[in-house]
């Protein structure tokens, strides 16, 4: 066990829309102009309209931004960005999942919040499926070059089983922009390791097998299965690309996620369902002093389309912990 860190700094209240996603490109008119204002306004439109803009000028210039930012190799990460107040969250999916598994989170959270989804290489409507890294480091890459290249602040890493481990590696890449982490049935067990035969047993039935793999897979993974949520992902992870499941999985075997808890930097705060496991809260802390979680009963692993006014309402108590310190409980959500 390591000596615990020192907790970060808590997180800074919430601030104006005009400061959710970066300095660089606030458009202020020249005090001292006294032409009139509509025509100010339609004349930098008309400007911007004709310069080529990048996804982060057309997020500010529109209030929101649905399209492509360009991966270190070339790959094409599919966005959904809106601004809003800070923090900003940035949700990061799991293995073979989708941004849109987030649309419940978005279309409360985004009243308040500016709000980014995407799909990480290889999934969704994101390219990439011939890449040949697909560690979590590569995706991780992949979301801090979505930070980066939008110009994010104070940014929230919210992050659903894989994307918890991801959202380790994002936030010790991006020091300056992340201020935080909570992720939905993620984080565990800081020293939890997959056993070789195990892992190996698994991928053999995958590459024998994908679909009918897969569909076994989920129906460990939901308390209800006759809900509109698993036949939804029932019907999408089934049919999703075997050679990129398969290559983040045998690259998922070799993390270290002690190490990864150990370098994040940022609090983090965990709603996990009970039926995936024990939460180790104390044990974590031995590798991150600023981790929490909450334990759920009655949900399964994608709390988060199960029972979204629930995961809603712990994702705003989560924020306040990050931002307070104060422990985090289901009480008062």
């Amino acid at each position: 066990m390591t000596t615990r860190p020192t907790p970060a700094a808590p997180l800074p209240s919430p601030a104006p829309a005009s400061r959710a996603l970066g300095p660089r490109l606030r458009v202020r008119l020249w005090p001292r102009v006294r032409a009139s204002r509509a025509w100010a306004v339609l004349a930098l439109a008309a400007l911007l309209a004709g310069c080529g803009l990048g996804p982060e000028a057309r997020l500010h210039a529109d209030g929101r931004y649905d399209g492509p930012v360009v991966a270190a190799d070339g790959a094409p990460i599919q966005v959904h960005a809106r601004t809003g107040p800070l923090p900003t969250l940035v949700f990061v999916h799991g293995w073979m999942c989708r941004a849109d598994y987030w649309d419940a989170q978005v279309a409360e959270l985004g009243a308040d919040h500016a709000t980014v989804t995407l799909d990480l290489a290889g999934h969704g409507a994101s390219g990439g499926q011939e890449r040949e890294d697909f560690s979590l480091d590569a995706l991780a890459d992949d979301v801090a070059v979505v930070l980066e290249t939008l110009d994010l602040e104070q940014v929230v890493l919210v992050g659903h089983s894989m994307g918890g481990p991801v959202s380790l590696k994002v936030a010790a890449k991006e020091p300056r922009r992340v201020v935080g982490i909570v992720v939905v049935d993620s984080l565990h067990d800081a020293e939890f390791t997959w056993d070789p035969a195990e892992m190996a047993g698994f991928l053999s039935m995958l590459r024998t097998d994908w679909a009918g793999t897969m569909e076994g897979f989920l129906e460990q993974m939901f308390v209800d299965r006759s809900s509109a949520a698993y036949e939804r992902v029932h019907g999408d992870m089934a049919g999703t690309d075997a050679r990129v499941g398969l290559a983040i999985m045998e690259a998922y075997e070799h993390v270290d996620l002690a190490a990864d808890f150990e370098a994040c930097g940022v609090p983090v705060r965990c709603i996990n369902a009970r039926v995936s496991g024990e939460t180790f809260v104390e044990r974590n802390r031995g590798h991150h002093a600023d981790y929490d979680a909450v334990q759920l009963d009655g949900v399964g692993h994608f709390v988060q389309m199960e029972d979204p006014a629930r995961v809603n309402a712990l994702i705003r108590r989560a924020l306040v912990s990050l931002r307070t310190g104060e422990p985090f409980t289901e009480e008062g959500a």
